[in-house]
Protein backbone atom coordinates (compact mmCIF):
# COMPACT_ATOMS: atom_id res chain seq x y z
CA UNK A 1 0.00 0.00 0.00
CA UNK A 2 1.49 3.32 -1.00
CA UNK A 3 1.41 6.41 1.18
CA UNK A 4 -1.02 8.06 -1.25
CA UNK A 5 -3.62 5.34 -0.64
CA UNK A 6 -3.05 4.80 3.06
CA UNK A 7 -6.04 5.53 5.28
CA UNK A 8 -5.55 8.25 7.91
CA UNK A 9 -7.58 6.42 10.58
CA UNK A 10 -8.52 2.81 11.21
CA UNK A 11 -11.44 2.14 13.53
CA UNK A 12 -11.11 -1.37 14.97
CA UNK A 13 -14.44 -2.57 16.31
CA UNK A 14 -16.90 -5.39 16.85
CA UNK A 15 -19.83 -3.29 15.54
CA UNK A 16 -19.10 -1.25 12.40
CA UNK A 17 -22.40 0.65 12.34
CA UNK A 18 -22.20 1.79 15.95
CA UNK A 19 -18.52 2.70 15.62
CA UNK A 20 -19.19 4.87 12.57
CA UNK A 21 -22.05 6.61 14.39
CA UNK A 22 -19.85 7.15 17.44
CA UNK A 23 -16.80 8.56 15.65
CA UNK A 24 -18.37 10.36 12.69
CA UNK A 25 -21.95 10.97 13.86
CA UNK A 26 -23.31 9.33 10.71
CA UNK A 27 -24.08 5.87 9.36
CA UNK A 28 -21.70 3.74 7.31
CA UNK A 29 -22.89 5.53 4.16
CA UNK A 30 -21.08 8.64 5.45
CA UNK A 31 -17.75 7.01 6.31
CA UNK A 32 -15.03 9.35 5.00
CA UNK A 33 -12.84 7.89 2.27
CA UNK A 34 -9.77 8.56 4.43
CA UNK A 35 -11.02 6.22 7.18
CA UNK A 36 -11.60 2.49 7.34
CA UNK A 37 -13.57 0.34 9.76
CA UNK A 38 -11.96 -3.01 10.56
CA UNK A 39 -14.03 -5.85 12.03
CA UNK A 40 -11.99 -9.02 11.39
CA UNK A 41 -8.69 -10.52 12.55
CA UNK A 42 -7.49 -10.46 8.93
CA UNK A 43 -8.39 -6.80 8.70
CA UNK A 44 -6.37 -6.02 11.83
CA UNK A 45 -3.36 -7.87 10.38
CA UNK A 46 -3.70 -5.87 7.13
CA UNK A 47 -3.49 -2.44 8.79
CA UNK A 48 -0.15 -0.89 7.77
CA UNK A 49 2.37 -0.56 10.58
CA UNK A 50 2.48 2.95 12.03
CA UNK A 51 -1.18 3.69 11.29
CA UNK A 52 -3.44 5.70 13.56
CA UNK A 53 -6.20 3.61 15.07
CA UNK A 54 -9.03 3.78 17.56
CA UNK A 55 -10.58 0.71 19.16
CA UNK A 56 -14.29 0.74 20.00
CA UNK A 57 -15.89 -2.26 21.68
CA UNK A 58 -19.62 -2.76 22.01
CA UNK A 59 -20.25 -6.51 22.31
CA UNK A 60 -19.26 -8.97 25.04
CA UNK A 61 -18.30 -12.08 23.08
CA UNK A 62 -15.30 -14.29 22.41
CA UNK A 63 -15.05 -12.83 18.89
CA UNK A 64 -14.91 -9.31 20.33
CA UNK A 65 -12.26 -10.34 22.87
CA UNK A 66 -10.20 -11.86 20.05
CA UNK A 67 -10.33 -8.59 18.10
CA UNK A 68 -9.41 -6.63 21.24
CA UNK A 69 -6.47 -8.94 21.94
CA UNK A 70 -5.14 -8.74 18.38
CA UNK A 71 -5.42 -4.94 18.30
CA UNK A 72 -3.77 -4.64 21.71
CA UNK A 73 -0.91 -6.92 20.67
CA UNK A 74 -0.20 -4.85 17.55
CA UNK A 75 -0.39 -1.65 19.61
CA UNK A 76 1.96 -3.09 22.27
CA UNK A 77 4.51 -3.96 19.57
CA UNK A 78 4.36 -0.35 18.38
CA UNK A 79 2.74 -1.28 15.08
CA UNK A 80 -0.44 0.74 15.71
CA UNK A 81 -0.60 4.28 17.08
CA UNK A 82 -3.58 5.38 19.16
CA UNK A 83 -5.22 8.39 17.53
CA UNK A 84 -4.31 11.41 19.69
CA UNK A 85 -6.90 13.75 21.16
CA UNK A 86 -5.87 16.52 18.74
CA UNK A 87 -6.82 14.25 15.82
CA UNK A 88 -10.20 13.46 17.42
CA UNK A 89 -10.74 17.19 17.98
CA UNK A 90 -10.27 17.76 14.24
CA UNK A 91 -12.91 15.12 13.52
CA UNK A 92 -15.24 16.82 16.00
CA UNK A 93 -14.71 20.17 14.24
CA UNK A 94 -15.38 18.51 10.87
CA UNK A 95 -18.64 17.06 12.22
CA UNK A 96 -19.71 20.44 13.63
CA UNK A 97 -19.01 22.14 10.29
CA UNK A 98 -20.85 19.42 8.38
CA UNK A 99 -23.87 19.63 10.69
CA UNK A 100 -24.12 23.43 10.25
CA UNK A 101 -24.63 23.10 6.51
CA UNK A 102 -28.28 23.21 5.39
CA UNK A 103 -27.70 20.18 3.14
CA UNK A 104 -26.03 18.15 5.91
CA UNK A 105 -27.14 14.56 6.42
CA UNK A 106 -29.28 13.92 9.47
CA UNK A 107 -27.10 14.02 12.56
CA UNK A 108 -27.23 10.93 14.75
CA UNK A 109 -27.50 10.96 18.52
CA UNK A 110 -24.13 9.36 19.10
CA UNK A 111 -21.25 10.00 21.47
CA UNK A 112 -18.61 12.27 20.00
CA UNK A 113 -14.82 11.61 19.82
CA UNK A 114 -14.09 13.59 23.00
CA UNK A 115 -16.46 11.34 24.94
CA UNK A 116 -14.85 8.29 23.33
CA UNK A 117 -11.37 9.34 24.40
CA UNK A 118 -12.53 10.01 27.96
CA UNK A 119 -14.21 6.60 28.21
CA UNK A 120 -11.22 4.80 26.67
CA UNK A 121 -8.84 6.51 29.10
CA UNK A 122 -11.07 5.35 31.97
CA UNK A 123 -11.15 1.80 30.60
CA UNK A 124 -7.36 1.76 30.10
CA UNK A 125 -6.80 2.82 33.70
CA UNK A 126 -9.17 0.10 34.90
CA UNK A 127 -7.34 -2.53 32.82
CA UNK A 128 -3.96 -1.47 34.21
CA UNK A 129 -5.34 -1.90 37.71
CA UNK A 130 -6.57 -5.40 36.86
CA UNK A 131 -4.18 -8.32 37.20
CA UNK A 132 -6.00 -10.03 34.32
CA UNK A 133 -5.05 -7.55 31.61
Amino acid sequence: MTGAHRKRLYIITDDARRACLTVFGIGLYGLPDWAEIVTTPEGIDAIPSGSLHRGLWHIESSDSRTLQRLATERWARGELVTAPQAFLDKIEAMIAERDRRPDAPAAADAPRPAAIASEQNRQAAARKASKWH
